[in-house]
């Protein structure tokens, strides 16, 4: 009776997974493109400009770029269930990034993993007038940048959402 109920109990365990697995976002599937930064850039149209600048020699993250973007998802859980499954491999940068004078969120120089979500659908669907159906997400239309802390794996600040195909970081 015993090998009855568990034998139930852990086949009930192993279709939960085999549903949750399947009710997961895209974005999971993803395989992250992990690389450190090699040249300075700047976002543009940020103000206060915000830089990002290679690591320093020999300095490396403390928490893995995956278990970063891991714990992000799900952190953000069905925020992007809507995102067209896709191979195309998520950018994860390792930089210094700062922001000159006293702007209130980072601090000068602090290492971060920078993720790049290309191809997101937008948060919103664009002005409805009253009375009319909703439209559709824009499900390809914007890129998202989020930044990290690179040893505790906190976010940092906000993120930048804008248009698929619009020029953010540029080199300095």
């Amino acid at each position: 009776m015993l090998a009855v109920v568990f034998a139930l109990a852990l086949g009930g365990v192993l279709v939960r997974t085999v549903v949750m697995r399947d009710q997961r976002s895209p974005l999971v599937y993803r395989p992250l493109l992990i690389r450190t930064l090699d040249h300075p850039l700047i976002v543009l149209g940020g103000q206060p400009q915000s830089r990002f600048d290679p690591p320093r020699a020999g300095e490396r993250a403390g928490i893995p770029a995956a278990a970063v973007f891991q714990a992000w998802l799900r952190l953000t859980r069905h925020s992007y269930d809507r995102v067209i499954p896709s191979s195309t491999p998520i950018p994860a940068t390792l930089a210094r990034w700062s922001r000159p004078g006293r702007a209130p969120v980072g601090s000068p120089g602090r290492l971060v993993w920078l993720f790049q979500l290309t191809s997101v659908p937008c948060l919103e669907a664009g002005f409805v007038p009253p009375g009319q159906p909703a439209r559709p997400p824009d499900r390809d239309a914007s890129n998202e940048y989020w930044r990290f802390d690179a040893r505790s794996g906190a976010a940092v600040g906000e993120g930048l959402i804008t248009r698929a195909g619009e020029v953010v970081l540029r080199p300095v």
